[in-house]
């Protein structure tokens, strides 16, 4: 496994936590291994692509720039009010890839990709564009 640099990996992994973002600053993504459950949650900065309908209940806050999955579910875009971004964050080099859990993410020139390694489902999420993976 590479790392980019900021936090040392190690400490996120005694934590079980993995904060980080791209090194475009664009996409900040957090995996959480155990509360409540293993899950990923990756934000856009600034996104062009139009997203699914905004559902018409129960969303408060931005729609369309956030994207999480929980362990064994699939992806799915969220209303949000607070952020995954934060300053001093590890930098997810681009052809990096990192695993807390069961969820792996890679960064690439073309976005993040995250995938739940015990079911292949996951997520590619770029400022142009998303994906979502079985």
């Amino acid at each position: 496994m590479c790392f980019g640099t900021g936090s040392p990996p190690a400490l996120a992994d005694t934590y079980g936590v993995r904060h980080f973002t791209t090194p475009s600053g664009n996409i900040f993504c957090i995996i959480v291994n155990e509360w409540p459950k293993p899950s990923v949650r990756c934000d856009l900065n600034e996104a062009t692509f139009t997203p699914p309908p905004r559902p018409s209940t129960d969303c408060h806050g931005v729609w369309g720039r956030s994207v999480t999955m929980t362990i064994g579910e699939s992806p799915a875009f969220h209303c949000i009010s607070d952020w995954a971004g934060g300053e001093n964050l590890f930098v997810l080099k681009y052809g990096d890839d990192t695993k807390v859990g069961p969820f792996q993410c890679s960064s690439g020139v073309d976005g993040i990709t995250c995938v739940d390694t015990t079911t292949g489902r996951g997520f590619r999420l770029a400022r142009q564009s998303y994906e979502f993976l079985r």
